[in-house]
């Protein structure tokens, strides 16, 4: 919807040269967000917007030309007013930029089609400048905002309007819609697409981050399983981007910088989204799904792990990877024999030393031991009743 820029060096990306973020930070961001809402105005929008186009045309439900285009206008206005509170936009993008009611301006441009349902009877959408709520989500401030079908006849038709007029207006309508169902469909696209491709295959059974030769494995699956049809459940790049180079000013050891950048100019969304995953893929800077609290949390090259570092939930202070970790190694224990008779004889032991019957000297040599045992029974050099039988001594 906004052109952008972004300039890169090293795995720091800054927008318009002034917001920074990590490389898959926004992208992970994106991951966290719930659709539902946009999700839900976009279809509502879709069904709705044929019934707007061409006044002459006889499909419409009869009397429902304004609550349909209402509902049309509240698809985009949300639209408008989610872009500057969301990344890469927010602080970049300010409101004055926004396309207020554009499907009204838009209509009222070609006034003459329609007839404001006004007791004087001109045929025009009635201009208005106060932004309002009313029962269909708009108003304009004084009398009621009302657009209405004007269906003359064919006599009233010929001499009036032209094909070419209603091409014109159907043509504009078109090309406005479609800015809006992109921006939509770029953020549902990540719900749908990249959440299935990170989840299902990238990181699937995964306990360090994928080479590139299992990262091609996963992608080749993943895309024999692409057969749902809907434009944002499928993987497309969903716009341009060009590549230039640039210097831009960042602070190194307290001084201000040049440093050289590659610069991107995205013309979409989708496009920006699209990029930061596959430079995910080969950077390792990617996010992931955490197993605890199931928010999707940024790796960085070089380190794993299955866990994000936020507090978890229902804890006040312990950290998913805390607790995560903790569960980990309780599941092991339950579905490992060598372990729970390990984990047994330990808390025997310890036992032992808090009631004085052993010193923790003692306590050291048996640890020691133990684990020289359990190392061998877990390498299958030491039958589990031997060990069991050792581990209690």
């Amino acid at each position: 919807m906004y052109k952008f820029k972004t300039y890169k060096f090293n795995n720091k990306i800054f927008i318009n040269e002034t917001h920074e973020y990590l490389s898959g930070e926004i992208l992970t961001w994106f991951l966290n967000f719930n659709v539902t809402k946009l999700e839900k105005k976009y279809v509502v929008g879709k069904k709705n917007f044929p019934y707007v186009k061409s006044p002459h045309n006889p499909q419409e439900p009869v009397g429902d030309y304004n609550r349909l285009a209402y509902d049309v206008q509240n698809y985009m206005s949300y639209i408008d007013t989610l872009a500057v509170k969301i990344p890469p936009f927010i602080k970049c993008v300010t409101l004055s930029e926004r396309r207020q009611d554009a499907l009204f301006v838009l209509l009222n441009k070609y006034g003459e089609m329609f007839k404001n349902g006004l007791p004087d009877g001109n045929y025009y959408v009635e201009d208005y400048d106060e932004y309002k709520e009313n029962e269909y989500g708009y108003s304009n401030g004084g009398d009621h905002f009302w657009l209405e079908r004007f269906v003359p006849d064919d006599e009233y038709w010929e001499e009036n309007f032209s094909d070419t007029k209603e091409g014109d207006l159907n043509r504009e309508l078109n090309e406005l819609f479609e800015v809006y169902n992109r921006f939509a469909e770029d953020i549902l696209r990540v719900h749908y697409v990249f959440k299935d491709l990170l989840d299902n295959y990238i990181h699937a059974g995964s306990s360090a981050f994928p080479n590139q030769y299992e990262i091609a494995k996963s992608y080749e699956r993943f895309l024999q399983s692409q057969t749902d049809m809907a434009v944002y459940k499928r993987l497309i790049s969903a716009g341009d981007v060009s590549i230039d180079h640039g210097l831009i000013q960042t602070t190194h050891n307290g001084k201000k910088l040049p440093v050289l950048c590659k610069v991107s100019t995205f013309e979409s969304l989708g496009s920006f989204l699209y990029t930061e995953l596959f430079d995910g893929l080969e950077t390792g800077f990617l996010p992931k799904k955490c197993r605890n609290c199931g928010k999707y949390f940024l790796l960085t090259s070089g380190y794993y792990n299955d866990f994000c570092d936020d507090i978890a939930p229902g804890e006040e202070y312990k950290t998913c990877k805390d607790v995560g970790a903790k569960k980990k190694f309780d599941d092991k224990v339950k579905s490992n024999p060598v372990w729970l008779a390990y984990q047994r004889a330990y808390k025997a032991h310890y036992a032992r030393v808090m009631k004085k019957k052993m010193s923790k000297s003692e306590f050291a040599d048996w640890s020691e031991m133990a684990i020289e045992l359990r190392s061998k029974a877990l390498a299958g050099e030491m039958e589990l009743s031997e060990f069991e039988k050792r581990v209690k001594i």
